[in-house]
């Protein structure tokens, strides 16, 4: 599910980005990760409201090792978003948001790519997170050559 034009604040201005909802599973049958759960016995110092940032990079990408490789039934729009492969790990995401839990992030910001949608899902599934804001302004960049 998509809500379009949320209103996000964003150094004194105000940017239009969209939410999504966080899909509680994986778009594709792969092995779920595990205790996604705080360890019981560690209190965190943080409230959520420290005003930390984490930046984050996507998890690692289906054509890594090659476009071809990647089988149709993995990625049935490869060919019509060739630039847009799923991720092949979700246990990397869940183990980092595992690690991010003592921080009590509230809040996950997204590009659009669906790379970084499925990893910013796994991971705001681990810390419990409602919504992942997707911002069309974050992606690739590249220099002029």
């Amino acid at each position: 599910d998509v809500k379009e034009e949320a209103r996000v604040e964003d150094a004194g201005m105000m940017t239009d980005v969209k939410e999504a909802q966080v899909d509680q599973e994986h778009p594709q049958a792969v092995e779920e990760p595990g205790d996604l759960s705080a360890p019981q016995d560690e209190v965190s110092p943080y409230t959520g409201d420290d005003g930390l940032v984490c930046i984050m990079r996507h998890s690692i990408r289906h054509d890594l090792h090659g476009f071809d490789k990647v089988p149709l039934s993995i990625w049935p729009d490869k060919m019509r978003r060739p630039y847009d492969p799923p991720i092949s790990d979700f246990n990397l995401p869940a183990e980092a948001g595992l690690k991010l839990k003592k921080f009590k992030f509230k809040t996950i910001v997204s590009s659009p790519y669906r790379r970084c949608l499925q990893t910013s899902g796994v991971v705001a599934r681990t810390l419990g997170v409602k919504v992942v804001h997707v911002d069309d302004r974050l992606g690739e960049w590249y220099r002029e050559v």
